[in-house]
């Protein structure tokens, strides 16, 4: 979500494990930890190789006690407005359609989507319920390696415009508590355990599912969602190429947003953004603005284009900057975007064109400015306007992408010969393979040997 959706209080994570919420910080931690908690938290120090500085609250919660921790309070007038004013920026960049109620979605996504979360701002962790299931024991693994990454590495700069400017922090650190979760199923939990573990979380991750998707529009879901898809196949990479000693280095440093989205680019001259000046038209007042990142404008191309063609057009742009400003009464978006050489810019220009379609001039317009750079104007079309959002399927492809790449070097596989894998086995993936995850499926083992042979022999 990046600085696009950064105003938004509470930062939610949809997925069973973890979210967190802004509180105030109280100061007082336990002398001890609970007796349910205190083995758990040994292994999470012991594997990850840090330590905690103290132990933290950990509250068991009811239900109804869970809810009315996870969720925010009635947004102000004030709040209402800013809430307003994100929702048509998202409606203006095609990521969602109609009426959008978003103090409303994010309760749903911090509530319905969440097993339990720990709270930077309050150093304090919140459970849904109290039995000490494996599916329990899991959810209070992930929760530890928040607090032991807070503790170390300070987690309230999540989000933060200095510490924090492309929102990665957030990925990586979910990433990291989902790489010590499956750890300690795979290590820790007996045969019978993972068994009843699968048991609890399916139906519970499938009710979360059809709950969100009642609830929340899914374009905004796809936003919230991003960063911690694609945090767990960077940091699974990280992992590869120098165990907890790198991830830590990328939670002291988080990387841009174009290295999370594509693992391929770490440690090359393009993994850094170009930088980009959006000018402010002139009597407008701003409302919000800075670089959409790699994954939010793959969402944007994608709502209108195909994945292929946005992923491609993605790939092509070297830097990207935005504004988003009021004028008159509506709510407009302006970005610019650079390719690395004139070809590049001419396909970013050609993709926006595409992405405008039949949408009036006054609504939306393609062009170049001064320097010769692309610029996309876009305003809200309204909630009544015949347009849809995003869709979470089209994250696929670029997931996909991730997963292959990371799978290559994994076992031992170069990265140009990952770069070379990716690009013979992605195109040949059917959208059911994509939407059933098959990148990550054993039985896609086979295809990228023999395509790792192929990159070898080719080389």
């Amino acid at each position: 979500m990046w600085l696009l959706v950064a105003s938004v209080v509470v930062l939610a994570l949809v997925a069973i494990g973890g979210a967190y919420v802004a509180m105030s910080r109280d100061g007082s931690y336990p002398d001890q930890w609970d007796n349910r908690v205190a083995p758990l938290a040994d292994w999470v120090a012991q594997e990850r190789g840090l330590e905690f500085q103290h132990p933290v609250q950990v509250n068991f919660l009811s239900e109804s006690e869970y809810t009315a921790a996870a969720t925010a309070e009635p947004a102000t007038d004030a709040g209402r407005r800013a809430d307003a004013d994100l929702v048509a920026q998202m409606r203006a960049l095609g990521l969602v359609a109609g009426e959008v109620d978003l103090n409303a979605s994010v309760n749903s996504i911090t509530d319905q989507g969440t097993l339990a979360f720990y709270q930077p701002s309050s150093r304090q962790i919140y459970v849904r319920g109290s039995t000490i299931t494996p599916a329990m024991r899991v959810t209070l693994v992930h929760e530890l390696v928040h607090v032991l990454q807070d503790q170390n590495f300070d987690l309230t700069r999540v989000g933060s415009p200095e510490a924090d400017p492309q929102g990665t922090l957030r990925a990586v650190a979910e990433g990291d508590a989902g790489r010590m979760e499956r750890r300690y199923v795979a290590d820790v939990l007996t045969a019978a355990e993972r068994e009843e573990y699968l048991s609890e979380i399916t139906p519970a991750a499938d009710d979360a599912e059809a709950l969100l998707s009642d609830q929340v529009p899914d374009g905004l879901t796809a936003v919230f969602s991003a960063p911690y898809l694609f945090g767990e196949p960077f940091v699974a990479f990280l992992d590869q190429r120098g165990g907890n000693a790198e991830v830590d280095k990328a939670l002291k440093q988080p990387p841009g947003a174009r290295v999370l989205f594509n693992p391929q680019l770490w440690g090359t001259p393009a993994e850094s953004d170009e930088a980009v000046e959006v000018l402010v038209p002139p009597g407008v007042e701003r409302v919000g603005g800075g670089q959409l990142g790699a994954p939010v404008l793959y969402m944007v191309l994608a709502a209108r284009t195909s994945p292929q063609q946005a992923l491609a057009t993605v790939d092509e742009v070297a830097g990207e900057s935005y504004v988003a400003y009021r004028d008159g009464s509506r709510v407009c978006v302006r970005a610019t975007l650079v390719g690395a050489d004139e070809g590049a810019s001419a396909l970013v220009e050609r993709a926006l064109v595409d992405w405008i379609g039949d949408l009036a001039p006054e609504v939306a317009s393609v062009s170049r400015d001064l320097n010769d750079a692309v610029q996309l104007q876009t305003c809200d079309p309204g909630p009544s306007a015949a347009t849809v959002g995003v869709s979470m399927d089209s994250l696929n492809l670029p997931l996909a992408r991730s997963v292959i790449f990371v799978q290559v070097v994994s076992a031992g596989g170069t990265d140009s010969e990952g770069t070379c894998v990716v690009g013979q086995v992605l195109p040949t993936l059917t959208p059911e393979e994509l939407a059933s995850g098959a990148a990550g499926d054993p039985a896609l083992r086979p295809r990228l040997a023999e395509a790792v042979a192929g990159c070898r022999g080719a080389s």
